[in-house]
């Protein structure tokens, strides 16, 4: 008996930043698709994410990001994982937003003080969260919020955030919580 495996795999990623370490101004895409269509087992899966960098006078920086993921109930963990954390999903925990779909919208506003510190205040708004393992009443558009700063180093940026956010995602009984955040370097 022959099997016949179909897989493809579609990866656009576009960095238009000035500075990837400090990025005050420009672009980032990327883009990555995989379909998979077997006997046993296909999926597919999507994941966009993008961010825009815009500085005024030299001291204000805004960065507009998104994150954006489809995936069937079959698609493989790894794939729905998703990197919350400092940067993309303040006031979650790293792997917390793991899920087959999800939305999320985010701004920052960072304030350069000096030459090697940044001042940073980021809210983002999950529009979208969907996850098979899931169940309960659910938070209509919940916004989390936080405050951080970034020093550069030797060792790369370092930063150290304070987020506000859910304690059990989307469930409206949970409480509020403080999650803090401390990493340096960067992922190239």
């Amino acid at each position: 008996m022959l099997y016949n495996i179909d897989y493809s795999q579609i990866i656009l990623d576009i960095d238009q930043l000035d500075n990837l370490l400090n990025p005050r101004s420009g672009y980032a895409l990327n883009i990555d698709y995989q379909t998979s269509d077997d006997i046993n087992k296909s999926f597919d899966y999507l994941n966009i994410k993008s961010e825009y960098f815009k500085t005024f006078k030299h001291n204000h920086t805004f960065r507009v990001f998104g994150l954006h993921k489809e995936s069937s109930s079959s698609t493989p963990l790894d794939l729905i994982s998703t990197y919350g954390g400092y940067n993309w999903a303040v006031g979650y925990d790293e792997f917390e937003l793991s899920s087959h779909d999800l939305s999320l919208l985010g701004f920052e506003y960072q304030f350069h003080y000096k030459n090697s510190t940044t001042l940073r205040f980021i809210i983002n708004h999950l529009e979208k969260y969907n996850s098979f393992t899931f169940d309960g009443p659910e938070v209509k558009s919940p916004i989390n919020y936080g405050f951080g700063i970034k020093v550069r180093s030797i060792f790369g940026p370092i930063n150290f955030t304070w987020g506000r956010g859910y304690d059990t995602i989307m469930n409206q009984s949970s409480k509020r919580v403080n999650i803090f955040y401390f990493n340096f370097g960067v992922k190239i």
